[in-house]
């Protein structure tokens, strides 16, 4: 069983004393970034005190190897410097008997996200694999015939790209994934620096990145802000008082692109929403949708109970459940209670009426 996780992100509004506690150190350094220690209350918002990537270094963020769903947001008490390569592009499609691509960070897998090719009723859920659909998937520029446009200019909530369509024989590509970064000090990309939310070559939509800092620095040379890919443009926001170079354009950022001023109040931060799911007792890995071909939850006999658990999600909320059967059939659609709870700990559960041997399924809520 897969989930597929959907959600819109809660706001909470800290000032610019309060962007970040220091508790996850400095983050320096290339190679495979694992959280590890840091993120101790699994919601994918880290509290550096500084970012430093030097110039023969690429740090890379993977939805799968991040301690909970969706995107990523980095706080820093201090200058976040990349003269090198900050990643979270989506993987490149491949033969359908191997790995499924893995996106970015808050971007979706192959077939999958709200822009995704063939996308169903239910947005979010793509019905792109097995029938042979191969479309690129769509994030913020329209592509004829494809998924649809999402997403805001203001990226609340902030969401990546989508994967591609398959085909019988491949893997379309995964999603660029999401990112905000808010400094106290500056964001400066020197050199061949550059932070890249691509989607994956074989349709992979770009991502998301936005940049909040007094004064954010994008030296000459090299696209420094890249939310593109084979599918459609991603987005790509900055708020600050002040740029280098002053005006911004296709030279240094590739993406739909908006500007908007430092924020002299209180600016809002995301506080993410997470869904914890559990099929018949068993608890569905939080990168559950990184690889179809192996089995996340197994089990046997009669019909399993859909549990999930929110946080960070409004009480009321209603949450969705859809399970593809992947020998065919007609799809399971579930509509769950309304989340009972807080906005801290809610939670949801209903029978899963299964009735194949395999099934894709996702759960998904929206406000």
């Amino acid at each position: 069983m897969k989930r597929l996780l959907s959600i819109s992100l809660g706001l909470a509004s800290l000032g610019w004393g309060q962007v970040s506690n220091g508790s996850d150190g400095a983050l320096t350094g290339g190679g495979v970034f694992m959280p590890g220690a840091r993120d101790a209350d699994s919601d994918n918002v880290y509290h550096f005190t500084s970012v430093n990537i030097g110039p023969t270094e690429a740090l890379t963020l993977r939805a799968a190897n991040m301690k909970a769903p969706g995107p990523v947001v980095f706080l820093v008490q201090g200058t976040v410097t990349i003269d090198g390569v900050l990643s979270l592009s989506g993987q490149s499609g491949g033969p359908i008997n191997g790995p499924q691509p893995v996106p970015g960070p808050g971007g979706f897998t192959a077939g999958h996200g709200p822009g995704a090719p063939g996308v169903t009723a239910i947005p979010g859920f793509a019905s792109t694999y097995p029938p042979n659909s191969p479309c690129f998937g769509v994030h913020a520029t329209p592509l004829t015939g494809c998924g649809l446009i999402y997403g805001t200019t203001t990226l609340l909530p902030l969401i990546g790209g989508s994967g591609g369509g398959n085909s019988v024989a491949t893997w379309g590509g995964a999603g660029g994934g999401a990112i905000r970064i808010v400094a106290a000090g500056a964001v400066v990309l020197n050199g061949v620096g550059n932070i890249s939310a691509s989607g994956g070559a074989g349709g992979g939509s770009g991502g998301a990145i936005h940049l909040v800092a007094p004064s954010v620095t994008l030296g000459a040379g090299t696209l420094k802000l890249i939310a593109g890919g084979t599918g459609s443009m991603g987005r790509v926001r900055i708020d600050a008082a002040t740029t280098v170079p002053a005006v911004l354009t296709a030279a240094q950022i590739t993406g739909v692109f908006e500007r908007f001023p430092y924020p002299d109040a209180p600016i809002p931060l995301p506080k993410p929403g997470s869904l914890q799911v559990r099929v018949g007792g068993a608890l569905v890995p939080a990168n559950a949708d990184a690889d179809l071909s192996i089995p996340d939850i197994q089990y046997t006999g009669g019909t399993p109970t859909l549990e999930v658990t929110a946080k960070n999600i409004p009480p009321g909320t209603a949450v969705h459940a859809v399970c593809k059967p992947t020998g065919g059939g007609t799809d399971v659609q579930v509509a769950l209670p309304v989340l009972a709870g807080t906005f801290d700990l809610s939670t949801s559960s209903a029978s899963l009426p299964l009735t194949t041997a395999t099934a894709r399924c996702a759960v998904q809520a929206h406000w």
